[in-house]
Parts: structure tokens; sequence; C-alpha cells
């Protein structure tokens, strides 16, 4: 994915640096800075966490369901997903380059196809969100510098111009844009967020550190259960609530002693950055941040046999205690309680998993694998190889 990444945006500024930079560059440039506002923010210290496996999450289970995605077309990737209005979509942007849209059984409802070149069409997909206020889905086309707009059915509505952005996001009549290094067309103004309407730029905020210029962004701007927009700067250990298209406060920030964050002062490429990890002990915030009333997700970076890993966290919020999410070495399931988040359902959690994968390794016997829930077993047994995900639906008490 992050690979699909780097080359998509080089084939973007390939295509539109001669005619584009200074349109882009001016209206970034000379655009209002985002205000830091006061806040009473929350220290979760990270190296207090304690370890527990996930029996300890299902004892906490409130309600849980389980969604078998019923389509004879196959999601590649899952880069977004979002939850509105009794219908769940799903952007596949860079292998099937569709969204998929769902009913809460898994019945597929509409696949939004359009690529091309035609006025209701997009050439390469990037992002997606839902605006609230006029209930519309917004597709961004990351090679035209174009928002799609469709009814939440998905049909299709309009296209507008914008400026070039990867991830984005709609807050009150604004879109959010999310920027990778470069993507103003200038070595010296480059910021992660940029408020447009249409193409003209009102705001910008959070500028780029030396040690994001060279590694990947991430979308890491996502709505918490109450609707705040929340936002991680790649590698930053700061959460920060986005109040309005001119106004920020930081809400969290994330305490581990050997943060790559505190090197952010140093250009160091992806290569150098997953060097500190695997070999010199750092950890890294992947920005992952979901936020019930009750809980906090997110996941770290950090090394495991030589390798980077993400391990997942959770933070109760009334306890002020964090839990390191542990599933190894579990071969009793009551049930399956992914805790690599994809999504939230107002107070819901969603994540998915790949029923046909368990299948397989459950119908090895000498793995002693066994699931107790026979709804859960059923769901399993009846998944193949052209199978989609299964969604899991969950909230804790």
């Amino acid at each position: 994915m992050k690979i699909i990444l780097i080359l998509s945006c080089l084939l973007f500024f390939s295509c539109t640096k001669r005619s584009q930079d200074p349109y882009v560059l001016k209206k970034i440039e000379y655009a209002s800075l985002m205000k830091k506002g006061s806040s009473n923010y929350e220290i979760i210290d990270v190296d207090k966490a304690i370890k527990v496996n996930m029996d300890s999450v299902v004892v906490r289970l409130d309600s849980i369901s389980y969604i078998p995605l019923e389509s004879t077309d196959l999601i590649g990737e899952m880069d977004k997903v979002l939850v509105y209005d009794n219908k769940i979509y799903i952007l596949d942007a860079f292998v099937a380059e569709k969204v998929f849209i769902f009913d809460k059984r898994g019945v597929l409802l509409k696949t939004i196809d359009n690529k091309g070149q035609g006025p209701d069409e997009y050439a390469g997909l990037s992002g997606m969100s839902i605006d609230f206020d006029k209930r519309e889905l917004c597709l961004n086309d990351r090679l035209t510098m174009k928002k799609l707009y469709f009814d939440l059915d998905g049909k299709f509505l309009r296209k507008e111009n914008s400026i070039p952005c990867f991830y984005l996001n709609r807050l009150k009549y604004f879109t959010v844009n999310q920027l990778a290094y470069l993507q103003s067309f200038s070595k010296d103004v480059n910021y992660h967020l940029v408020f447009t309407q249409l193409d003209s730029v009102y705001s910008k905020g959070f500028p780029y550190e030396p040690i994001q210029k060279r590694y990947v962004m991430s979308k890491n701007a996502v709505f918490n259960s109450t609707n705040d927009l929340l936002f991680v700067p790649v590698l930053s250990d700061t959460v920060y609530h986005i109040k309005s298209f001119n106004e920020y406060c930081v809400r969290y920030v994330l305490k581990h002693k050997r943060s790559v964050w505190n090197k952010h002062g140093e250009e160091l490429s992806y290569n150098e950055v997953a060097k500190l990890i695997k070999n010199d002990g750092y950890t890294a915030f992947s920005g992952l941040f979901y936020e019930t009333s009750k809980y906090i997700y997110f996941s770290m970076e950090r090394s495991l046999n030589d390798l980077v890993t993400n391990v997942f966290f959770m933070y109760d919020k009334k306890k002020k205690q964090v839990y390191e999410l542990d599933g190894r070495g579990m071969t009793f399931f009551t049930e399956i309680v992914p805790p690599d988040l994809i999504a939230l359902d107002g107070e819901m959690c969603v994540s998915s998993f790949d029923a046909y994968r368990l299948k397989e390794l459950f119908s090895d016997n000498d793995k002693g694998y066994i699931i107790k829930n026979n709804i859960l077993k059923a769901i399993i047994e009846k998944r193949d190889a052209k199978s989609n995900h299964v969604l899991v639906f969950y909230q804790l008490k």
C-alpha cells in the first residue's frame, strides 16, 4: 500500500506540475494559518500499559455482531470504511478502484465504478468522506484535482474543481484536505491540512516537520463517536481536535520514552525510521486513533523479532488505564474481537477479519483451535477463497 501511494504521488506530480504549481502554491501560501486554541489535554502513558490477552476484551463486551460482506466483486483492500445512515461505505482505491455500498446485513446495494474521463467519472481515487449537513458522499480524484459527489445511495450528483490532496473529510461547509509533502509543488510551503471550498483555499495548518518530509503520509483524520474530528500528524505523539476551519486544540498526548518523535527535527527516510525501531528500540505512534465515550483504541509500531510490527492498545477513560492487547497463543474463541479498528458507528467499534483464512487455520486439528460460538462458527464454515471479509461490530461496557 505504501509503495502504491508513493507511485501515485509521483504520477500525480508528473501529470500536473507544469500547469498547476503557481496556481496551487499561491492559494496555499496566502491562506490564513489555523490558530491553536486553549485546552486541557490528557496524557496517555503508554509505558505504563498492562498487557492482557483478548479474553479481557471479550468479558467487557456489551454487544457484538458479525456481518459477512456478500458480493461477487472482491474488495482488494479496505482503504477507508464509513458507516452512516444504516449503510456501510467501503473504498478500495488501488485494487478494485471502486466504492462498495452495503446495508447492515452485508448485502451489496451499489458499486460506484466510474473510472474514466467522463463528467461523472474519476481517474484515480484516494479519499472518501460524508458531508453530514448535505447528506452526500464525497470522493477525491487524486489525479485530476476534482471532487465527485453522490447521494447516499450512490447516485452521481456533480463534479467540482478542487486542489491536490490524497485524503479528505468534510467539516461544516469545508473540505479538509490532507496533503502529502510537496503536493503544494513547493519545498518551502507544505502543510498537512488545507481547508477549501471548491478550489478556493481558506486556511492551512500543521506545517511539515523534517522527519515527516520523507515518510509516507497516512490518513490520520477520523471522527470520534461524538463527531469531533481528531487529527494526528504522521509520527507525531499529539492528537488534535479540529474545531473549525481556523481553530484546533490539543486533545491527547501519548507518552512513551523511546518515541521516534523525539527526532522530529531530523530529516529521516522511511527506512531510517524503521531502523530506529528495529535496531534501537524506538517506538512510533501509528496515528490510528478511535475514541468512544468510554474507550480509546490506538496502535504503536515497535520491534518484534527484528520486524516492525503494530501493537494494539485500549485506554479505559474512566480508570485512566492503558491496556496492551495480546492475542498470541489463543486457541479457544468465544468471540472474535479484532483490535485493529477500521471505523466507528457511534459507540460501536468496527473491525474485520478474513474468515476463509481462519477456516483454513481451524481445519488444522493439530493446532487445537476451538470456536464455541455456533453462529460465528457457521459464518466461518460458509466462507471460501472468493469471499470478502467479515465485518465485526462491537461495543464494550
